[in-house]
């Protein structure tokens, strides 16, 4: 339910529902955490908090105090939701288990998806939002988490998990579903989540041998794509180039950003002060927090020490995961790896919760590497 409100508790309580829900389970699952062996993929993802932590000190003297702590708890939320996932792992140990919260998922992104052509129809100009730091969108599908971009590779993940889920022969999923996220993916007009799509479901089709279905879907989007309403604006044409310039602009941010500490980077996550006080960034704006780009990401608040770090956590989870929900797995981090280049991705709430829960169905909790592997029937997550 928190990953459908999307952003609307921020708005109303002042705080995201999706953190604090996350919190209260890592901390109920603390004794199992505890009485653990810790994988070394928990291990690499908390060195990488570590590194930030280390990043920020070293940088603290530039910072207010109070950007410290809220970049220090930037830094909080990434390693919670690592403990999340694990805690995921933990809880999730049978297999029906883990196919309902793999099910779960998937309705989420359905009811994503419901919300947003709801909105699309009833509140299609939501310009004014960018008074209050958020970006300024006509006739495009933005749902609760009110960003197309991201909104666009929450249904595509979405729609992944859905041909997983039929596959397992889930009838609930046939058809309608399906054809409902992809309209709405349709009408969000974010090329990068397109982009991301097309790569999804080219690795998915290969890992999992359903290649008419994956074909089935990236006709059904490319027929849609001509015939979606456009009404007006600049954000519903596709071969728009305001927003390339745009990101190319944030992008020589983020590269200078880097130069200016290359090995530690600026501090994990100090990236808005350094954008307001260096590159005149309005502080008040919501993507003031990161960059258009999460490799520049990294690099730009942990150096490359850090991009070393966080490359050593990301082979690790990927050496722990279980071949009965590889194909998914793989697809849906290859669609985030296409998108998190035009977008912060991969550090973005909503993704970084649908990333522990797959993953934590996914991964064996004390798998240490990669291993040689068996076939197993996909009949699991």
């Amino acid at each position: 339910m928190a990953l459908i409100l999307g952003q609307l508790p921020g708005i109303i309580l002042g705080f995201h529902l999706l953190d604090f829900l996350v919190f209260l389970f890592v901390l109920s699952l603390i004794p199992d955490i505890v009485r653990g062996t810790t994988p070394i993929w928990v291990k690499s993802g908390i060195t990488f908090w570590l590194l930030g932590v280390f990043s920020l000190f070293i940088n603290a003297e530039n910072y207010s105090l109070q950007e410290s702590a809220v970049a220090l708890l930037f830094g909080v939320r990434f390693v919670t939701y690592v403990l999340f996932m694990y805690s995921v792992s933990l809880y999730a140990k049978s297999n029906a288990l883990k196919l309902e919260l793999v099910g779960a998922l998937a309705a989420s992104g359905v009811v994503v998806a419901f919300i947003g052509i709801g909105q699309y129809l009833l509140l299609p100009d939501i310009r004014y939002f960018s008074l209050f730091g958020w970006d300024d969108h006509y006739f495009r599908l933005v749902s609760t988490i009110l960003d197309p971009a991201f909104t666009g590779i929450i249904l595509v993940l979405a729609i992944l998990t859905l041909l997983s889920k039929a596959k397992q022969g889930d009838k609930f999923v046939l058809g309608p579903l399906l054809l409902l996220v992809v309209v709405a993916l349709a009408l969000t007009f974010s090329r990068a989540s397109y982009l991301a799509l097309f790569v999804g479901i080219v690795i998915y089709s290969y890992f999992a041998r359903e290649f008419k279905k994956g074909l089935l879907t990236l006709i059904l989007l490319l027929l849609l794509l001509p015939i979606v309403p456009k009404p007006a604006g600049e954000g519903v044409n596709l071969l728009r180039t305001n927003s390339l310039v745009e990101k190319m602009e944030n992008n020589d941010i983020g590269l200078n950003i880097v130069r200016r500490a290359p090995v530690f980077g600026v501090g994990f996550n100090a990236v808005c002060p350094v954008q307001v006080s260096h590159f005149g960034v309005d502080a008040s704006s919501h993507s003031c927090n990161g960059l258009d780009n999460s490799y520049l990401f990294i690099l730009a608040t942990t150096g490359s020490v850090g991009a070393i770090i966080y490359g050593w956590f990301a082979y690790r989870v990927l050496g722990a995961v279980s071949d009965r929900s590889g194909a998914l797995v793989y697809a849906s981090l290859s669609a985030i790896a296409v998108h998190a280049l035009f977008t912060n991705t991969l550090f973005y709430l909503t993704i970084l919760f649908w990333l522990a829960v797959l993953l934590g169905v996914s991964v064996k909790p004390l798998q240490k590497g990669f291993v040689k592997r068996k076939h197993y029937p996909e009949n699991a997550a």
